[in-house]
């Protein structure tokens, strides 16, 4: 059987030595992944002229390779991640055939062989988390190369100028290299390139004007690096698509060049700190579909141009200084999620909100100042999902709100409302209603009973919440009921009963003396909690029921 074999799987084995393997003279792939304990591989190996793949990820004890591996005429894939592996063997003319290199994480591994270049058919290369300091010079010579991975080489402080000849090069990952400093020029030759991550280089303040000939380059990262500004040659990247220039500290200008980036759908500017304002070009971005400026916290405004971002779904504008929302706001027909969460200065939102036709999330959590919403907010047709939670200022919403006929959740914690709506009756597509820890709450409308897809329901820290209405019996599709820390809460209506589909009824810290008799109608429930209720003396007997 041994000399037809093909496949053997020995993975997460206990093995610290291979068996003699010289019998599998047919085998073609073998498989000793996870065997944590292997030392040594038998040099019986260098009798199998088939092996195609050999694969040794996560031999957390390997520390190297019989000779004869470096002779296979045959082998496409060599896989070594998470080994010992001080040194990679490769000998001149041989391993012509192989494909895929990878030595992810073997953290020993401190250098490349200069014979890198004579793997021929090599079309990706992965040396994540390694100790290597530089790559040869000889990588030019892989001419077939299309993934570098060399992302996360702490040690990695020099990229050589051969690495312009890699005419396949699709994708170069690079994040992570805390020592490099700077690219080549010769990186404007890789035509093929698509993808190109930088993001987490801290010392990488520029880039060579040739990047700007990348005419294939779709993705761009650039995240968490020490440039002030992004270069006047962006604009040259006519198929960009993804550009990521979060959280660059000292990121304080983005050239006008960047309206030229026709294809460009996802810009993230996020934690810029810096960042004051964006140029009246950005109107430009015809296909941009998410726009991320959030934590900028210098940023107060956008050019009016940004309201002809016609393709526009996402706008983020979380923990920005933001005053007010600008009115060219209502002309972003396609936004289906506005975020402008924790805007401690947001004010004032405009009218023109309401034209928002597509908008299905509205997240407004955290604006302490924001006291109002205006009335053309019941005109958001799709809108499923109102944050508003901690909105300290809030006390109401206007009465269009009930016209929200696709809403699903509705968001009011910690707010200044004193009672909930009446209108809130009329949002029959309502699933969640967070109205907790509102210290004002006094009263729950009956209209509350006509919540009949409402799947959870939270009162908790409702502190002058003294009572439920009864129709809150009606609402067939309650799930989970919330109404732990309401101290002046000392029963709830008989009519919770009837909540036929309630699997969680939370009573924590409530002022409740016993629970009551009905409580044994509730078939569904799998979580009662009345912890904490200092005064609870009696349990019924319906409760084993």
């Amino acid at each position: 059987m041994a000399t037809k074999l093909k496949v053997l799987n020995l993975t997460g084995c206990a093995l610290r030595t291979t068996p003699d393997l010289s019998a599998y003279r047919s085998l073609e792939i073998l498989i000793l992944e996870d065997c944590k304990d292997l030392e040594k591989i038998h040099p019986s190996i260098n009798d199998i002229h088939t092996l195609i793949s050999l694969n040794v990820n996560g031999c957390l004890k390997l520390k190297e390779l019989p000779l004869g591996v470096c002779r296979m005429e045959e082998l496409r894939e060599l896989l070594l991640n998470e080994t010992k592996i001080r040194e990679i063997p490769i000998a001149v003319g041989y391993l012509t055939k192989l494909e895929i290199l990878k030595v992810a994480r073997c953290e020993k591994l401190a250098q490349l062989p200069e014979y890198l270049g004579c793997l021929v058919s090599l079309t990706q290369l992965h040396l994540t988390y390694t100790e290597i300091e530089k790559l040869p010079e000889s990588i030019g010579s892989l001419k077939k190369l299309k993934t570098l991975d060399a992302s996360y080489c702490a040690s990695l402080a020099r990229i050589p100028s051969s690495i312009g000849h890699l005419a396949s090069l699709s994708l170069l990952d690079l994040r992570g290299c805390d020592k490099l400093a700077q690219l080549p020029d010769t990186i404007g030759s890789l035509t093929s390139l698509q993808s190109l991550f930088l993001s987490a280089c801290p010392l990488l303040r520029q880039m060579p004007d040739s990047i700007g000939k990348l005419e294939t380059l779709t993705e761009l990262h650039l995240k968490s690096t020490a440039f002030e500004e992004l270069p006047e040659f962006i604009g040259s990247l006519k198929k960009l698509k993804t550009l990521d220039a979060s959280c660059c500290a000292s990121l304080a200008c983005i050239p006008n060049s960047i309206g030229h980036l026709a294809s460009l759908s996802l810009l993230d500017l996020s934690g810029c700190d810096k960042l004051a304002q964006l140029p009246e070009t950005i109107g430009s971005l015809t296909s941009l579909q998410r726009l991320l400026l959030s934590e900028c916290h210098s940023l107060k405004e956008m050019p009016d141009s940004t309201g002809k971002l016609e393709s526009l779904t996402e706008l983020h504008l979380k923990s920005t200084p933001f005053e007010k929302l600008p009115e060219f706001i209502g002309s972003l027909k396609k936004l289906k999620t506005l975020d402008a969460s924790c805007c401690a200065s947001l004010a004032c939102i405009p009218n023109s909100i309401g034209h928002l036709a597509s908008l299905s999330l509205l997240d407004l959590s955290g604006c302490d100042k924001l006291a109002q919403l205006p009335d053309t907010i019941g005109s958001l047709t799709s809108l499923q999902r109102l944050i508003l939670s901690e909105c300290h200022s809030l006390k109401e919403m206007p009465d269009s709100t009930g016209k929200l006929e696709s809403l699903t959740e509705l968001h009011l914690k910690s707010t200044a409302f004193e009672e909930l709506p009446e209108f809130i009756g009329s949002l029959k597509k309502l699933k969640i209603l967070d109205a907790s820890c509102c210290a004002s709450l006094a009263c729950i409308p009956y209209s509350i009973g006509h919540l009949a897809s409402l799947s959870l329901l939270d009162l908790s820290g409702c502190d002058k919440l003294a009572q439920l209405p009864n129709t809150i019996g009606s609402l067939t599709s309650l799930q989970s009921l919330f109404l732990s820390a309401c101290p002046l809460l000392r029963e709830i209506p008989d009519s919770i009963g009837m909540l036929e589909s309630l699997t969680a009824l939370h009573l924590k810290s409530t002022s409740f003396e016993e629970l009551p008799e009905f409580i044994g109608s509730l078939k569904k429930l799998k979580t009662l909690d009345a912890s904490c209720c200092a005064s609870l003396a009696c349990i019924p007997n319906s409760i084993a029921m």
